[in-house]
């Protein structure tokens, strides 16, 4: 009997201890069968589960407090809303963010006319000496024409922002020369004047005449040359205002370099026949001459600029809009030069319109500076062929106030005493007369003009 108990009990152990080494997993599926519920009876008192805190009887000091583990944290101590507002930020800011490109350059073909010279001395005509036959070269200019050229510019954001930053811009364009000539046939016909109001006769404005050519005398021909180019610069900081999903704003200021060059060649060519000589720098006369008179004129200018530019976008093109005005001085630089030579090549300085040298002459180089405004104004209209990538077209408008020019540097008031092929070269006249002492020189006036440019431009832009 008791090896058969013993032997349960421990079949009985053992199901225990394998029940609790792999306890039946929980489901939902697997609740205990719900019991019904009885009906309540009177019970007497309830009994404190085992373990449970003990109620403390009246009048017993509270225990001490429990130190918390390190597995305890103290509830979060709950404040009071704050009832007191925080003072208003009063101070005057821009925070908004400028165009989304951190730097772009663009360049392209740019295509230009200049305003026209400014009317000129009669250069050549035909009839008698000083009688003021027809003009055939002088008066208005001709045109230069389009001149072609290039346009580059570029610039970056300073700040993160892009509400800072600054631009760099140059073009230039080519030099285009325009020209004239008159020549006679092999017996010297027609007659070509130079006409010129000669200061050794005495009186102002005594009319004579300068012969290229004479039937029966001289064969002559007569070429007149003019040219220009320009060129120019400018750095600015930028300052970005607004920038919206369909409008950009930015305001400029810094630095404006524009340049023009001009000048006018009239060479003339003269050859006695049927034995006639040219008188040549008061020696031997020679049997030909080639007479050269040259001026040209340059205005650099250099100014402190303003201005803006807006852009407006709509779909995948652009307006662009832009005005920049500079003040500054302009630099003008005048250099007037002559020289007559003979077939051989030999002679000196000193030709017709630009003769002897100064104070006596015209020949030489002289500068000043007169404050000058230039004006700037800009219109593109473009079109976003990617991301990156865009291109525009449009017109630009150049206007530039108190420039020299080269037609208004010549002069026809000349004393021949300072013509190398006259034969009163080198002729005294007395210093006490209104002539101005020995010989009067065709001076450098001071007549200055306004100049503009029109220019239409064609441009390729890369932006990142």
């Amino acid at each position: 009997m008791r090896p058969r108990l013993l032997a349960s009990a421990a079949a009985a152990l053992s199901a225990a201890m394998a029940s609790a080494a792999d306890p039946a997993p929980l489901s939902f599926f697997n609740q205990p069968p719900a019991v019904a519920a009885q009906p309540l009876e009177k019970q007497e008192s309830a009994q404190p589960l085992p373990g449970a805190p003990q109620p403390r009887p009246a009048g017993d000091p509270a225990p001490p407090p429990v130190p918390l583990t390190p597995f305890q944290s103290p509830l979060p101590t709950l404040q009071a809303p704050m009832t007191t507002a925080l003072p208003a930020d009063r101070s005057l800011h821009d925070d908004h963010l400028g165009p989304w490109n951190s730097w772009w350059f663009r360049g392209g073909y740019t295509y230009s006319w200049l305003k026209n010279a400014p009317i000129a001395p009669t250069l050549l005509s035909t009839g008698s000496a000083g009688s003021g036959g027809p003009v055939l070269l002088g008066g208005p200019a001709p045109s230069y024409g389009a001149l072609n050229g290039l346009s580059f510019d570029g610039g970056l954001w300073f700040n993160e922002r892009h509400t800072v930053g600054m631009s760099v811009g140059f073009f230039f364009t080519e030099q285009r020369s325009v020209g004239a000539m008159y020549s006679s046939d092999a017996t010297g016909a027609p007659l070509l004047v130079r006409p010129f109001f000669n200061a050794a006769l005495g009186s102002a404005g005594a009319q004579d005449g300068f012969i290229v050519s004479a039937p029966g005398s001289f064969t002559g021909a007569l070429t007149v040359q003019q040219g220009a180019h320009i060129d120019g610069t400018d750095i600015n900081f930028l300052f970005n205002t607004a920038n919206t999903k369909h409008w950009t704003t930015n305001f400029l200021a810094g630095f404006r370099y524009f340049d023009l060059d001009e000048y006018i060649a009239v060479n003339q060519y003269t050859q006695g026949i049927n034995g006639n000589t040219i008188p040549f720098f008061g020696g031997p006369p020679v049997n030909g001459v080639i007479i050269s008179d040259r001026v040209r004129t340059r205005n650099q200018f250099y100014g402190v600029q303003v201005g803006g530019d807006t852009e407006y976008r709509f779909g995948a093109m652009f307006l662009d809009l832009g005005v920049k005005a500079a003040l500054g001085p302009n630099h003008q630089i005048t250099e007037v030069g002559g020289q007559t030579l003979n077939a051989a090549g030999a002679g000196g300085p000193g030709g017709f319109l630009a003769v002897g040298g100064i104070p006596n002459g015209n020949i030489g180089r002289s500068t000043t500076n007169n404050f000058a405004v230039l004006a700037d104004a800009t219109a593109m209209l473009g079109v976003q062929i990617s991301s990156h990538i865009r291109f525009s077209f449009g017109y630009q408008f150049i206007y530039l106030n108190n420039v020299a020019r080269p037609a208004h540097q010549f002069v026809t008031t000349i004393d021949p005493r300072l013509v190398p092929t006259a034969v009163s070269f080198g002729g005294q006249v007395p210093s006490n007369t209104n002539l101005g002492g020995r010989g009067t020189p065709p001076f450098t006036p001071v007549d200055r003009d306004d100049f503009f440019v029109n220019t239409l431009r064609f441009l390729l832009e890369v932006q990142y």
